[in-house]
């Protein structure tokens, strides 16, 4: 019989993670200690460049608005064009020192993330975070029969984290596997939505980006059933009171506002206590880029649907290098914010009674 536990906060995780892979991390990145103080002095004489080249240009447009006003002299023309010409140089200086920066981080982030061994290392971290949950990595990596289809993404993605009705799916990130208490298979991905919308003077282009998650629950068998939590119910639900459910807990009701066919199997999924910890958890969102969480059951397939980064659970490099430190930093963020966020949502179920 499963018993309900709280959940690992964030400031937890990050103790643990400072310890177990921070030093990782920082002994990858020693390795390219050289290319990172090369890409810091690049990016200072660029920004040396660059604001040499914006005073510059300044003092030759005022020097042009002065000559215009006095005599325009051959020679003053001749001048505006020289320091024209040398603040371009020192754009186009800046421009390419810039573009160096950017094309050296593209090549050393592949080669951080091939020696950080991303996939064992994010395995490692959902470990830590509750050793019920294995991340698998990618299909690609490991056959399975868990997929996530384009129609499931449309059909099961609201309007409302997508942000138009009119939006199409432009781009999917590869599928990503996991396994819950050995049994649970679950896979999630990245979804990148486009739509057009008319202005005053012409057609833009707006985007968004959402995630979806699937859980696979037949193994529940007669246990499962359908819900939805989190979604607001339609008029139609609202004006009949079709499928909404009140439970003991009125706030639980103003927040995850549960609507299900079947009263009993929802009441055994949400006892007292499951109620409190899951508005715990769902208000706790310290360390969390995920939002917008909504749930759905069809009783086979439990799904997940949120807004979140392109990159979630992909491992962020900054655009520049301010300093060794800050770049590892910064990827060292990113890596237990996207962990922590992905455990963000599968322990929104899982502090309750229905993976039992």
């Amino acid at each position: 019989m499963k018993i309900i536990n709280d959940y690992q906060s964030y400031d937890d995780y990050v103790k643990k993670a400072n310890e177990n892979f921070r030093p990782k991390l920082k002994k990858v990145l020693d390795k390219h200690n050289e290319t990172l103080k090369l890409m810091v002095k690049k990016r200072k004489i660029a920004i040396y460049f660059g604001i040499a080249a914006g005073i510059i240009g300044f003092l030759d447009f005022i020097l042009y608005l002065f000559l215009f006003k006095q005599i325009f002299l051959k020679m003053g023309l001749i001048l505006i064009l020289v320091i024209a010409a040398i603040a371009i140089i020192l754009g186009i200086i800046c421009f390419y020192k810039l573009l160096s920066i950017k094309n050296t981080i593209k090549i050393l982030s592949k080669q951080i993330t091939r020696d950080f061994n991303a996939t064992e290392t994010y395995k490692e971290a959902i470990q830590v975070l509750d050793r019920g949950m294995e991340y698998l990595g990618s299909v690609s990596d490991n056959v399975s029969n868990l997929k996530i289809s384009i129609s499931e993404i449309k059909n099961f993605t609201p309007v409302e984290i997508i942000g138009a009705s009119t939006a199409q799916i432009y781009a999917i990130r590869p599928t990503h596997q996991l396994l819950i208490d050995k049994k649970y298979k679950v896979c999630f991905t990245n979804v990148h939505w486009r739509w057009k919308v008319k202005t005053k003077d012409e057609w833009i282009t707006e985007e968004s980006f959402t995630g979806i998650l699937k859980i696979d629950t037949r193994i529940l068998a007669e246990k499962a059933f359908d819900f939805r939590l989190l979604s607001s119910p339609n008029f139609f639900e609202k004006f009949f009171k079709k499928d909404v459910i009140k439970l003991e807990n009125n706030e639980f009701n103003k927040v995850f506002r549960p609507q299900t066919g079947d009263e009993l199997k929802i009441r055994k999924m949400y006892t007292p206590l499951a109620m409190e910890l899951s508005l715990k958890r769902y208000f706790d969102t310290k360390g969390v880029s995920v939002s917008n969480v909504k749930i759905e059951s069809n009783s086979k397939f439990l799904y997940f649907t949120y807004n979140v980064d392109w990159n979630f659970m992909y491992l962020d490099f900054p655009k520049t290098v301010k300093n060794p430190e800050s770049f590892l930093k910064e990827i060292f963020d990113d890596f237990i914010t996207d962990t922590y966020s992905l455990y963000y949502i599968l322990s929104l179920i899982y502090i309750t009674l229905y993976l039992d």
